[in-house]
């Protein structure tokens, strides 16, 4: 039996993969093979990162971001938001659009501001097994007006 293990990160739903092996069989010394797959997610997020790319300035209005979250090939969904330590410049809210299938997170940038590159981690639990947890980054950047 042969195993192979890919990076399944860039894969949704059905794959096919090429793959050169080599044997100690001398008619087939190297041998091409197809593998087909599936690759089932838990749960899809769109968008996968809250990235605020309006030009944000030091005296700009809060921005808004929703993302999506709905049920993949796992057991229903169950999200919680991993509580993050104050940060003047992001807060989320999660809320529940159908229980188990459809969630969706609103996140939101807003001042007092500070010049600079901003980046922050929001992690979600999922109450899926298979995927306990999900990390949403949320990005920035603020300019002098």
């Amino acid at each position: 039996m042969l195993e192979v293990i890919l990076q399944s990160r860039a894969y949704a739903g059905e794959f096919t993969k090429r793959i050169q092996v080599s044997s100690n069989d001398a008619d087939h010394v190297n041998e091409l093979l197809t593998c087909k797959g599936e690759v089932y997610v838990p749960c899809f997020i769109e968008p996968r990162n809250a990235r605020f790319t309006n030009k944000i300035t030091t005296d700009s209005p809060t921005q808004y971001q929703t993302i999506t979250i709905t049920r993949g090939h796992a057991g229903p969904l169950a999200p919680e938001l991993v509580p993050f330590e104050e940060d003047s410049w992001l807060d989320a809210q999660l809320c529940e659009i159908e229980e188990g299938e459809h969630y969706e997170l609103v996140v939101s940038a807003g001042p007092p501001w500070q010049p600079g590159r901003k980046r922050k981690t929001i992690y979600v639990q999922t109450g899926v097994e298979e995927y306990p947890e999900m990390r949403i980054f949320a990005t920035a950047v603020v300019t002098e007006p």
